[in-house]
């Protein structure tokens, strides 16, 4: 009998820690993409894995740019303000992870992309997210970012995963106005910098 109760314990124990690391690391997962990733399912902490340089150093490039060490030029109106601002930021995530000699740049397009995925996979593929719920703004910021690293990769494999998120957008999406808003979010993405 005693010794059920010490292995009870320990098993209580164990999934007590395991509950106080999920919560630890739900910290670093963004607001804009804590929807996409369910940190109870193992599937998702596999995602959290792959993606999380890209999310730790998004989370980091936030007081940076309140600092003035990140410019990002401003959306053009209130509408786009959120995501033209977080675009910068994606950008900011994405360039901190060579500087910092962390990352190499195809990690960062490949941890960036992992979440990409999972975003438009929930939108498109599973139609999680009705019209009036999801933002096209978020989307066209993400289309934005992936024509960019597109451009930017020399992994191959990866540029044909990236090409194959924008065909799924591009038969999801047709708006005029799509379009116009993703041409601002890559001018935003290609004027981000950061300052000495």
């Amino acid at each position: 009998m005693e010794l059920q109760q010490v292995l009870r314990q320990v098993l209580e124990h164990k999934i007590e820690q395991r509950q106080e690391i999920k919560q630890q690391l739900a910290l670093y997962i963004p607001e804009d993409f804590a929807e996409y990733i369910d940190i109870e399912t193992d599937e998702d902490i596999g995602l959290l894995k792959k993606s999380l340089p890209f999310l730790c150093l998004h989370e980091f490039s936030h007081p940076l740019y309140s600092r003035g060490r990140i410019v990002i030029p401003e959306p053009s109106c209130r509408e786009l303000y959120h995501n033209g601002i977080e675009t910068g930021i994606d950008k900011a995530a994405m360039l901190l992870g060579p500087l910092l000699g962390r990352y190499t740049h195809e990690e960062m397009l490949l941890s960036h992309y992992a979440m990409m995925e999972r975003v438009f996979r929930d939108h498109f593929d599973l139609k999680k997210y009705s019209d009036n719920e999801s933002s096209p703004t978020f989307i066209a910021r993400l289309y934005a970012e992936i024509k960019e690293h597109r451009e930017q990769t020399i992994n191959s494999v990866l540029k044909s995963k990236l090409e194959q998120l924008l065909k799924i957008a591009d038969s999801n999406i047709s708006s005029h106005s799509f379009s116009d808003v993703v041409k601002e979010y890559s001018q935003i993405y290609h004027q981000t910098m950061f300052v000495q």
